[in-house]
């Protein structure tokens, strides 16, 4: 694992670099997972769902500092900055790419990497979905904007693998597909 998992004190809701978080999209009101299984064709990487209601083992990531940049373990993670999240049952970071989707054809998003192997890729913007600033909230709605194609992470009642796509969405950031919640580990 990339860093000591943060432990939140008393009324501590804020997301820290080291926070072990689920990631619930708000629509369908499933967790982000990934499993060892990999894509069929696109880029052959670990896969990313929304499977469960309920958080379970694979659900369960870890905000780190983005790739290439150096912030200290435990920093409150600001609006408008870069973070990656890695996939604690897997040891993968959650990342995008301009590779299709399987189902939907949007971008697909995998789980690639290990502790050691990471790349732009893995970075995302977290985005307040109220335009707000300040720092990450666990009570926020917010949105991940990968930063390196300006796509959001996104969910859908697409059917994939007995559970819903997982991708991300070039079109309007206000889709409603685009917005997610946390819950602390």
């Amino acid at each position: 694992m990339p860093f000591e998992v943060y432990n939140h004190i008393g009324d501590d809701h804020f997301v820290h670099i080291g926070s072990k978080i689920c990631l619930r999209h708000l629509a369908t009101k499933r967790y982000i997972r990934s499993t060892a299984r990999c894509y069929n064709g696109g880029s052959s990487q670990q896969m990313v769902i929304a499977a469960s209601e309920q958080p379970e083992h694979e659900d369960w990531w870890q905000v780190c500092t983005a790739h290439g940049q150096q912030t200290p373990h435990g920093s409150k993670v600001p609006y408008g900055s870069a973070v990656r999240i890695y996939h604690m049952a897997t040891g993968k970071w959650l990342h995008s790419h301009t590779v299709k989707s399987p189902a939907s054809g949007q971008q697909e998003v995998s789980a690639y990497g290990d502790d050691n192997a990471s790349d732009s890729n893995d970075n995302w913007i977290v985005e307040k979905c109220d335009n707000g600033s300040g720092e990450w909230h666990a009570n926020d709605q917010f949105l991940l904007r990968h930063q390196g194609t300006g796509a959001f992470l996104h969910s859908h009642d697409v059917s994939f693998e007995n559970a819903n796509e997982v991708t991300t969405y070039a079109g309007d950031r206000a889709d409603q597909n685009n917005v997610f919640g946390i819950r602390f580990g």
